[in-house]
């Protein structure tokens, strides 16, 4: 009789080793390979402060404040306040606007980790609108 033969084994890495392989692969892209520096984000800081009329000194709700250059903006609360976060370190122009008022503008340093602060007080401007004439003819109905 003779003895059937025990089945060919496959080459390849032993058995155990690949999960060993991948372990190791999901620990340097968790922990940074060795000699890898870490990128730092970058500096940011935040503005912060009140919009109001400057001739009453009350807060003005609604008015938009834009960090110029950017999309970064806020709306103002009911008494005026906002902030802007997140805003990269360095000169910016920040500007305030609300309708019925002039816009405003002001420039701010913004360091790193540290709230700026950029108070506006608008002036009052109405705002002119085109004419409306509206005509008429003297005359009664007609029905059909």
């Amino acid at each position: 009789m003779t003895r059937p033969r025990p089945a060919a084994r496959l080459a390849g890495p032993r058995p155990g080793a690949l999960t060993r392989w991948c372990l190791l692969a999901g620990a340097h892209l968790l922990l940074g390979a060795p000699g890898a520096r870490a990128q730092a984000a970058p500096a940011a800081g935040t503005v912060a402060g009140q919009v109001t009329d400057a001739r009453s000194a009350r807060g003005l709700a609604g008015a938009t404040v834009e960090i110029a250059a950017s999309r970064l903006q806020a709306t103002t609360d009911v008494d005026g306040r906002y902030q802007i976060a997140s805003v990269p370190a360095g000169d910016h122009v920040i500007r305030a606007r609300r309708l019925g008022y002039a816009a405003a503008q002001q420039s701010v340093t913004v360091a790193e980790q540290q709230q700026a602060t950029a108070d506006f007080a608008l002036q009052f401007a109405a705002v002119p609108l085109d004419a409306i004439i509206i005509t008429g003819t003297p005359g009664g109905e007609l029905r059909r």
